[in-house]
């Protein structure tokens, strides 16, 4: 029986079909990457203000910590060596620890608030005695009966230098930013330090 074949042409290979419109490589076009350009900017700038109150708020937590921290570090070593010792804030923004030894005042400690961040009773705060932290008033950033400086005892006191028992209190805040304000205070008859924060209005 014979056989007969189809005469058939070449094969048409993948590669010299035509493509199809619907497998071309898609891409943005200019206008479109604009309008891209310009949401993300507009995102970007309303998350902005967000992102510098959270900065300010841990930086303010930062300033509060540190000082609170220096203020401990000199009441404890006041007991822990039987040694007077010192702590003074020298402005803007500086905590040195001094420790008495063979009759002269030796530095054990000196530290920098946070960037920006300086002793200060920021505009907005409440002045009244009865409106600040433990009652000590705001007519000074540094106040430990009218002098910047705090001594501690190796009974756990606090003093001014005259050796009189003297509780005090330290503000610090971001200029221009009240809601970073942020105090301190040391009670003299037991050396106890509290911190405050001003949120809502109130210190807290």
């Amino acid at each position: 029986m014979r056989r007969r074949f189809l005469k058939e042409g070449p094969l048409k290979s993948e590669e010299t079909e035509p493509e199809h419109p619907t497998d071309r490589p898609s891409g943005f076009t200019f206008v479109e990457i604009l309008i891209l350009c310009a949401v993300i900017g507009l995102g970007a700038a309303m998350a902005v203000p967000y992102i510098r109150e959270t900065v300010d708020f841990y930086d303010a937590e930062a300033a509060l910590q540190l000082t609170a921290a220096q203020l401990r570090r000199g009441s404890q070593r006041a007991v822990d060596l039987r040694r007077r010792t010192r702590v003074s804030f020298i402005a803007p923004n500086r905590i040195d620890v001094h420790q008495f030894e063979e009759g002269a005042w030796i530095q054990v400690n000196s530290t920098l608030l946070p960037r920006g961040f300086e002793f200060r009773v920021e505009e907005g705060l409440p002045v009244a005695p009865d409106e600040t932290p433990d009652g000590l008033g705001a007519s000074a950033a540094v106040d430990f009966a009218g002098a910047q400086e705090i001594y501690y005892l190796p009974d756990s006191t606090a003093v001014n230098a005259s050796g009189q028992i003297t509780s005090g209190i330290v503000y610090m805040a971001r200029p221009g930013k009240v809601l970073t304000a942020r105090a301190v205070t040391v009670s003299g008859t037991t050396a106890r330090i509290r911190m405050w924060r001003f949120l809502e209005g109130n210190w807290q």
